[in-house]
């Protein structure tokens, strides 16, 4: 039984793999640009996320920064304090 699944598991993956592999000429391909390799566009990637509160760091009233990772936090925060308390 296992031989035969793995005859047909091989099978399979050489029926398949030449579809998988050939070159699509209809696709479209990006254009290079200089002005797209140096800036990438990040635009509506902050609206697919939801905004939650419990991530944000105030330090003084102000805001600092959002991260989940409460260990980033904590770096927020502190670096904030190196940077604007001395």
């Amino acid at each position: 039984m296992k031989m035969f699944i793995v005859t047909t598991v091989i099978a399979f993956t050489a029926a398949v793999s030449p579809a998988l592999a050939q070159h699509h000429a209809n696709i479209p391909q990006p254009e290079a640009s200089a002005a797209r390799a140096e800036a990438p566009s990040f635009a509506g990637s902050a609206a697919s996320y939801p905004h939650r509160a419990e991530y944000d760091v105030y330090v003084n009233g102000n805001y600092v920064g959002s991260d989940p990772d409460p260990r980033i936090r904590q770096h927020l925060k502190e670096e904030w304090q190196s940077d604007h308390m001395n």
